[in-house]
């Protein structure tokens, strides 16, 4: 008398357990078509806006830092002294918000050890502003941030 018991083997288990390795490269498909089609993408790849450049390119242009502050809902943004926030409208001052926000993220500007809401310029952010300036300095001649780092010497090495 059979009670109905199928017995179960390892080829049945294999057929209803999902393959881990076509799973994997199922996800890495999908991860490499959002990076290709722009849906995903790092704040560093995307173009720069025109209140990043700004900003990138005046504070390098004086090597100076640059603050912002927002109060009773006026958004000004200083760069030598000078607000160069050209309106208060709501579309104008978060853009303003999002390009400070973006070049920290991308790593151009820091506050780290400074007053809240004053940012200077990184290594990268000083690159980043001569190349917007057209002032990258040719190849094989010394940047002008690094003159007082040692010149190696192949022949002393």
């Amino acid at each position: 008398m059979s009670l109905g018991r199928r017995r179960v083997t390892l080829d049945d288990r294999r057929q209803d357990t999902p393959n881990a390795m076509q799973d994997a490269v199922c996800f890495v498909i999908l991860i490499g078509t959002l990076v290709a089609s722009g849906c995903i993408s790092s704040p560093s790849s995307a173009p720069l806006t025109t209140e990043e450049t700004q900003i990138l390119v005046s504070v390098a242009r004086q090597d100076s830092m640059f603050y912002w502050t927002r109060f009773d809902g006026i958004l000004e943004v200083y760069i030598d002294g000078v607000d160069v926030v050209p309106n208060q409208s709501s579309e104008t001052t978060q853009a303003w918000l999002s390009a400070i926000k973006s070049l920290e993220q991308r790593g151009y500007i820091s506050g780290e050890g400074l007053k809240a809401g004053v940012f200077e310029l990184t290594n990268e952010g000083r690159m980043a502003a001569r190349k917007l300036s057209g002032t990258v300095p040719p190849s094989g001649t010394q940047d002008p941030d690094e003159s007082n780092a040692p010149i190696l010497d192949a022949e002393n090495e």
